[in-house]
């Protein structure tokens, strides 16, 4: 078990060293949105790559207009990440039940399907 977090741990540090030093903006290797190359509408995700970028830069303002979901949401991420990769995973389990139990991923849900209908009729680029 250890060696599969040290594994998921390395991937997302060496994902964030990438973000941090490939600009998604300009370089051709990062894959473009399936959904808004079929359909031409952006999906919840669109702007997900650039915006980390400009994250880890700190430009949370330009991170901002590329995906406000995403920097919205990374509180609950990060706590999500550190309760499931260190001891308070098993130390609060009731607390992990209402950080990703059913009612918590229904309110995820509600608010990206709100978050893209608001996306694709009033801000559509």
């Amino acid at each position: 078990m250890l060696v599969k977090r040290l594994l998921i741990l390395t991937g997302v540090g060496a994902a964030l060293v990438l973000y941090y030093q490939v600009n998604p903006a300009v370089a051709t290797f990062f894959p473009p949105c399936p959904f808004r190359l079929l359909t031409g509408l952006p999906c919840p995700g669109c702007g997900s790559q650039r915006c980390l970028h400009q994250l880890l830069h700190g430009h949370v303002d330009e991170a901002f207009a590329l995906n406000p979901l995403l920097v919205l949401s990374l509180p609950y991420l990060l706590v999500g990440f550190v309760v499931e990769y260190s001891s308070l995973r098993t130390r609060f389990p009731q607390f992990r039940q209402r950080l990703y139990g059913r009612v918590a991923a229904w309110i995820c849900f509600g608010l990206v399907m709100l978050y893209w209908f608001i996306r694709v009729w009033f801000f559509r680029r």
